[in-house]
């Protein structure tokens, strides 16, 4: 028996696209207040390093930006916390878009910043972005 893939492939991308907008138009707007805003662009940079080095696919490092933008708009974070908040911004993206075995851990990551924040730091940072999210990490990107 062969099936017609096709035809359930339509059905799901409709289902798919249309979560996809329904997503796009709830996710709160960007106010683009952030008193960081001017090192966004050296702090993409630099998780985009930290991404190829831990060979974490685009997907990941897109929505690590996503929930990196968003989080430090809504936070004024002094100047070595934002290093801890990308490499949470990556680890929480990482736990959603890659596999088990890709995913990094917190000592992995804290190689980065030469072991600069206790481990505890990064469970902690977890649940401050998890909870400022509503447990809601699955937004839309471009990618």
């Amino acid at each position: 028996m062969v099936l017609d893939q096709s035809n359930l492939t339509s059905d799901y991308l409709e289902d798919i696209l249309s979560w996809l907008k329904d997503k796009e138009t709830n996710v709160a707007q960007l106010q683009l207040l952030s008193p960081q805003l001017g090192r966004r662009r050296q702090l993409v940079d630099w998780s985009s390093e930290v991404a190829v080095k831990l060979s974490l696919t685009t997907q990941t490092l897109h929505l690590a930006v996503k929930l990196l933008d968003h989080f430090m708009d809504a936070h004024d974070i002094e100047d070595p916390q934002l290093y801890l908040v990308c490499l949470g911004s990556l680890l929480l993206a990482a736990k959603i878009e890659e596999k088990d075995g890709n995913v990094p851990r917190c000592s992995q990551l804290n190689i980065f910043v030469k072991n600069f924040f206790p481990l505890s730091d990064f469970f902690s940072l977890e649940l401050v972005m998890l909870n400022y999210f509503h447990w809601n990490i699955c937004l839309p990107t471009p990618c």
